[in-house]
């Protein structure tokens, strides 16, 4: 044991030596370079290929003499080089509108492509060569810190540790367990080493910078916070285990993005509670807080500096924690899919579907305006002599009765009955047709009694022109795609779809057929990015949201002991994640539809003011914390919608900046009239 010290011990000096760092530098980088530049190579091979193939396929119609070869024999030639083959003559069929135009040329192209490289070479790099070279970026940097912060034996010990466990587990008959086990490792080390490197940064001269960095160290050593970052590193790898291998792999990927997207920010979001709780309220209580203020800090710094460590942790735990949810994903996309043309669109639908960046638009659904409303109400009442005075009727019976026939007129619009059609219009889609060369018709349709073991036909036709005629065979209650070119768009961005129930029920089934849907169930959505760019913004708007659970709990810990600021922050931030339900429950419960006072008995006014009071809080509430509720990243990233920058610097402005400084202020001047120390005159 002494010799086996003593050499670790010789070793880490080694590693030390500026010749033994600067030789192991260029190491890394041939090495680096000698894995990713083929990669690179390919990728913008790849990329010159594809973008004469989507031309010819724009530009070709399913008479020509490529298309028609591939509709045939699943076989596409362009350039003396065939792609695909036998076992795409069914999923050939479905690329082609009825007007004898590919569907989607892009996607159709990039797939056909993807499907001729070699079984080692990752599709999902070649396809952008920015991922291949953010990729390479941030694997050189990683490992020029494991040398320059003096790591590399440590590296090496956790690499021997990992394999070790690694190859139990496979002598154990557990080779689902081997990417987990390799999770675990190398986050648990990366989360030590970016650790390393935040003290080294918060490590300078100033009071600031020491009580960050204090924080910091206690993040490392406090059993509590090791517990919860424990959890999350070794939850994380573990994860994919637990989905349902038989479900089709675009319900993995979207399975796994939104639990470990979940998981992420539930554990970190409790995580930045308690030790930002903990931190202040425990330094209070021991009265260690005499020490620091008893040498020049402002009260102001002091809390600046807790506020800027924990923030830090945040950072590298989401970084840490990001870090393996992208790894995952690449690694669900590239596990295997059913077999023939269901597999093919699965794997289509990945690419094209979630890890994607996407813009939605919804339909242009009229509205009744208040005085048809009222007419509204005004026939009901006369036609229906049961309903009675309605003068008389307590405000809150006919808040709900101008909300019912608001909502049954949107129902209304959103049902087609069997054998009929409605037209839907679609506006503002220029920038679709300008930047994406298709879009994709979303829908998630109701019929009859939903069994989902049943199938129906409907059949969508845009801008009234037979030749876009697209039946297309779809189960209730489960979300359905279809393809189209952006053309159909019109120069003004407007599309006009027609939805046609073409079921035909059983004779005698009267009131049966009907299709209904949600008024979000019929969207269309088209591609202004790639999913790596939303990830990182979607990491960096959960990072702002933790800050101010950052700022929070150092707020209430200024005033509170530790358990009373644990019950108050987190009772505040439920209240924040539950704002949107509150909302939406909040309108149910009290439309805002005008109800003039009434002054006609007692009884009227006092339930007037007692519906008007808990509306008064309830909106408040809402108010207060909607903003917090209003941001879901998770939820972008599962349906593969855009982030937009706008977002982003509305969540900085609205959370990072308002509502931080705001709790921050208000610690302050609770930290400020304090008396924390009384020195009693004796030694």
């Amino acid at each position: 044991m002494g010799r086996f010290s003593s050499g670790y011990k010789r070793a880490a000096r080694f590693q030390s030596e500026l010749w033994v760092k600067l030789t192991l530098s260029i190491l890394v980088a041939g090495i680096s370079a000698a894995i990713f530049v083929p990669i690179l190579v390919e990728s913008y091979s790849f990329r010159g290929r594809m973008i004469p193939l989507m031309q010819e396929m724009y530009s070709s119609t399913a008479e020509d003499e490529s298309p028609a070869i591939f509709l045939e024999t699943g076989e596409y030639v362009f350039q003396g080089v065939t792609y695909g083959g036998p076992e795409f003559i069914e999923f050939a069929k479905t690329q082609f509108t009825p007007g004898g135009e590919f569907v989607d040329p892009g996607s159709l192209a990039t797939f056909l492509l993807t499907r001729s490289i070699p079984e080692w070479m990752p599709s999902w790099l070649l396809v952008n060569p920015g991922t291949t070279w953010l990729l390479l970026f941030c694997i050189f940097l990683w490992l020029l810190l494991v040398i320059w912060l003096e790591l590399v034996i440590q590296l090496l010990t956790v690499v021997v540790v990992t394999a070790a466990a690694i190859l139990l587990a496979a002598l154990c008959g557990l080779p689902s367990m081997v990417v987990g086990l390799a999770g675990i490792g190398l986050l648990t080390f990366t989360f030590a080493l970016l650790m390393r490197l935040a003290i080294l940064f918060w490590g300078g001269q100033g009071p600031l910078a020491a009580i960050a960095s204090g924080v910091l160290r206690e993040a490392s050593r406090t059993r509590l916070s090791l517990l919860f970052i424990i959890i999350l590193l070794v939850l994380l790898p573990l994860l994919p285990m637990a989905l349902d291998s038989e479900s089709p792999l675009r319900y993995q990927v979207q399975t796994f993005i939104s639990h470990s997207m979940q998981l992420t920010f539930a554990i970190a979001a409790c995580l930045t509670l308690i030790l930002g709780c903990a931190t202040i309220s425990f330094e209070i209580r021991d009265r260690q807080i005499w020490q620091v203020m008893s040498k020049p800090v402002a009260r102001g710094r002091y809390l600046l500096g807790k506020w800027l460590g924990i923030i830090t942790v945040n950072l590298i735990l989401v970084m840490v924690a990001m870090l393996s949810i992208f790894i995952l994903i690449q690694y669900l996309r590239s596990q295997p899919v059913a077999d023939g043309l269901q597999g093919e669109l699965d794997r289509l639908a990945i690419t094209d579907e979630i890890l994607t960046a996407r813009l939605p638009s919804y339909p242009d659904y009229p509205k009744l305006s208040s005085q048809e409303v009222q007419d509204r109400v005004d026939v009901m009442f006369a036609t229906d002599p049961a309903l009675g005075d309605q003068d008389a009727m307590a405000p809150r019976d006919m808040r709900r009765i101008r909300y019912e026939i608001s909502q049954n007129f949107g129902r209304g619009l959103r049902s087609v009955a069997p054998g009929l059609a409605r037209a839907y219009m679609f506006s503002g889609l220029g920038d679709a047709r300008r930047l994406s060369p298709t879009a994709t018709v979303q829908f998630r349709f109701l019929i009859d009694a939903v069994d989902e073991h049943k199938t129906y036909q409907v059949a969508f036709r845009f801008n009234n022109d037979d030749r876009t005629l697209r039946p297309v065979t779809y189960v209730p209650a489960q979300t359905h795609v279809l393809h189209i070119p952006s053309d159909y768009i019109s120069p003004e961005g407007e599309l006009l779809v027609e939805l046609m129930n073409i079921n035909r029920p059983n004779p005698g089934s009267r009131g049966t057929g009907a299709i209904n849907f949600s008024p979000n169930d019929l969207r269309l959505l088209y591609k202004v990015g790639n999913f790596e760019p939303n990830f990182l913004k979607a990491v960096l708007q959960t990072w702002i949201k933790l800050c101010f659970l950052a700022a929070l709990a150092v707020a209430c810990a200024t005033f509170l002991n530790f358990p009373v600021a644990c019950l108050m922050s987190f009772t505040i931030f439920l209240g924040a994640v539950m704002t949107p339900y509150l909302a939406g429950s909040l309108w149910t419960y009290a439309p805002s539809v005008f109800v003039p006072f009434d002054t006609s008995s007692i009884g009227g006014m006092v339930h007037w003011l007692f519906d008007r009071t808990i509306q008064g809080i309830a909106n408040t509430i809402v108010f207060a914390l909607s903003w917090f509720g209003e941001y879901q990243p998770r939820e972008d990233l599962v349906e593969g919608r855009y982030i937009t920058w706008m977002s982003i610097g509305s969540s900085i402005l609205r959370i990072g900046i308002v509502w931080c400084g705001i709790s921050l202020l208000l610690g302050f001047l609770v930290l400020r009239q304090r008396q924390l120390a009384v020195y009693s005159g004796s030694s």
